[in-house]
């Protein structure tokens, strides 16, 4: 089988850019290692999660896309869609967790971003993404011990 020349030189550069992605993340600080203060890591916070909060919450919205009775597929789609929206959220809240240097700011992130992870555990039907409502999502009150002023608290439901 004869390989394009562009092809011989692809399949290296994309094992040059997994194994730099690789080294990249053994190189992130643990989680209460990082360099950032906490009024840092509140900061952003503050900039970064209003765009998963909304993703949430648009979510009941969504479904008004969709026939009444969706197709099981869509049904599975809508689902999916939904707990990816909880997983985003959970990831963000665990990789601000990596960059805060007080142990206690970090702990308090992986704590909210474990009941996210659980919230998103009970999101199994299309009834359930119609019951969103911001003000019955997720405990955020581990954030509240260290950040004043938490995006997450901003509920309206």
């Amino acid at each position: 089988m004869k390989h394009t020349r562009r092809l011989m030189t692809a399949i290296p550069a994309a094992l040059l850019g997994v194994a730099l992605a690789a080294a990249t993340a053994a190189c992130q600080p643990a989680n209460g290692a990082g360099t950032e203060s906490t009024a840092d890591v509140c900061a952003d916070l503050n900039d970064n999660l209003p765009v998963y909060v909304a993703n949430i919450a648009a979510n009941p919205l969504n479904l008004g896309m969709y026939p009444a009775n969706p197709s099981p597929a869509d049904q599975a789609k809508i689902v999916s869609d939904t707990r990816a929206s909880y997983s985003d959220l959970s990831a963000a809240l665990r990789e601000e967790a990596d960059y805060a240097e007080d142990p206690a700011t970090a702990a308090a992130l992986l704590d909210t971003a474990d009941r996210v992870d659980a919230r998103a555990s009970t999101i199994n039907t299309v009834e359930d993404v119609s019951n969103i409502t911001l003000a019955n999502e997720v405990d955020t009150s581990p954030i509240d011990s260290v950040c004043s002023d938490n995006v997450l608290d901003r509920k309206s439901g």
